[in-house]
């Protein structure tokens, strides 16, 4: 353990008032929005996707360890998270669709309603309330000494860095509360 261990946990630790309050605007808002319970695969990304090699389709969903119940609406934010990264949207190539183009297909295919701004950046601040506890996790076992990987004591700036990009979706649904 070093002493820079010791200071970045405070800081961390320092951030946690910051996580409760987020808890608290999530809490007041799950109500608002629909209640729908179904299979939720908890890890949809491209990265858990097999495509066809000639065709622009689904053929496979991978990783089904962690699938649960819960809002299918959580595992389409998680899926469009790489979207919210300005590099990602800036690099994409001829074919990639568009973040609204994903929502709207998804809409399209489960024959749903497409969600009003206000609940998308709902399910994704969620989401990124979700990967910030993941990686206080992660931070916690770095700072004990039995994290999986030397790079866990990383995970105390993600923290950080989730809560606040969560925020940050949470104060857009006061800026526009159109459809996408």
């Amino acid at each position: 353990k070093f002493q820079g261990d010791s200071d970045l946990a405070s800081e961390i630790l320092g951030y946690n008032q910051r996580c409760e309050e987020l808890i608290k605007v999530l809490e007041e808002q799950s109500d608002v929005f629909s209640d729908e319970t179904a299979i939720a695969h908890g890890d949809y990304r491209l990265g858990n996707l097999i495509l066809h090699p000639t065709e622009p389709r689904v053929i496979a969903v991978l990783d089904w360890e962690i699938s649960t119940l819960g809002h299918p609406l959580c595992d389409l934010a998680y899926f469009i998270m790489p979207w919210s990264n300005d590099t990602f949207r800036k690099g994409l190539l001829p074919g990639i669709p568009s973040e609204k183009e994903v929502i709207w297909e998804y809409c399209k295919k489960r024959r749903i309603e497409v969600p009003s701004r206000k609940e998308l950046l709902f399910w994704k601040a969620l989401v990124y309330f979700r990967m910030a506890a993941i990686c206080h996790g992660v931070f916690a076992r770095g700072l004990q000494g039995n994290a999986g990987s030397s790079k866990a004591l990383d995970r105390g700036f993600a923290f950080k860095i989730n809560i606040d990009i969560a925020f940050r979706l949470l104060d857009e649904q006061n800026s526009e509360f159109s459809k996408l």
